[in-house]
């Protein structure tokens, strides 16, 4: 086996696997689908089950090393990593591989090939990308998923709303997904839309509209209580912010009257730039 691909465990007796894939990005709305697979992988009970081999895939210093302090007040360095998490949730009779990654520096071709190389040998047939947007919506009301579909099929089952790759540049996630797709994989793209005026942290209400849209379609129960509690307290502080600025204010007023959401380019955001838009609100989240 090359070096690149690091399997823990050979895996036996899957049942219609799944591939189910998002990647951290550095940049605005980048954490928030990675976080919720790995949500999912933990409250799935997931086992690690492979590693693809990172160093080589990265600029540290564009993707640097993360200093954590766990809940034990331990601290450890946390360095990009490529995980595949094995899951088979209870009442649903497939298994599901969980690629929880970061979008790499260098590679891409190398890396999409050897994740298609590992979705042949395990028989996988469907795969999943999720990433998230920022996008003129307010934080006041429920996230919202679109998705790119490269299966009828599964546009049928999700249900979303659909919507296409526009020219330009491309995440991880939707390149993986296009190459997939032209490889014969029944393939979606599910992308969260959350509020492009909001820090640039993981955002708890689409990882959450994310996480309802697997289970949705897949038929899993995924207990999301916890999850449902930090959007609520980000949204209190998203409150207690927008009241210190009339300019935010009416912002959010403005977008909630607007009835299609759109994912914006950064410099969009009405009146304000987008950069000055979550500057103001990063100034006034640190000040209070």
């Amino acid at each position: 086996m090359n070096g690149f691909v690091q399997e823990r465990t050979i895996l036996n007796n899957l049942k219609d696997p799944v591939l189910l894939a998002a990647f951290a990005t550095p940049t605005k709305s980048g954490s928030t689908a990675a976080s919720a697979l790995s949500y999912l992988a933990q409250h799935w009970q997931a086992e690690p089950v492979l590693e693809f081999e990172a160093e080589r895939l990265y600029s540290h210093g564009r993707i640097r090393p993360q200093l954590v302090t766990g809940d034990d007040g331990e601290r450890q360095l946390q360095w990009p990593s490529n995980t595949v998490f094995l899951a088979q949730p209870e009442g649903v009779d497939r298994s599901f591989l969980l690629l929880v990654g970061v979008e790499p520096s260098y590679g891409w071709q190398d890396f999409i090939e050897r994740i298609e190389a590992f979705c042949r040998r395990n028989d996988v047939t469907t795969a999943i990308t999720l990433h998230s947007a920022p996008a003129g919506v307010s934080h006041r009301r429920p996230a919202q998923v679109v998705a790119v579909y490269g299966s009828q099929q599964l546009q049928e089952g999700f249900g979303l709303p659909q919507t296409v790759f526009h020219d330009g540049p491309m995440s991880f996630s939707a390149v993986l997904s296009l190459h997939l797709n032209a490889a014969g994989y029944s393939t979606a793209d599910l992308i969260a839309l959350e509020p492009f005026y909001t820090p640039g942290l993981p955002d708890a209400q689409a990882a959450l509209a994310l996480i309802r849209a697997i289970d949705r379609h897949f038929g899993t129960r995924t207990p999301v209580d916890s999850l449902a509690e930090t959007a609520q307290s980000q949204r209190e502080v998203y409150e207690r912010a927008i009241a210190g600025s009339e300019h935010l204010t009416g912002l959010v007023e403005q977008l909630e009257r607007s009835e299609e959401p759109k994912m914006l380019d950064r410099g969009e955001g009405g009146d304000l730039s987008l950069s000055e838009v979550m500057n103001e609100v990063d100034e006034i989240l640190a000040g209070g």
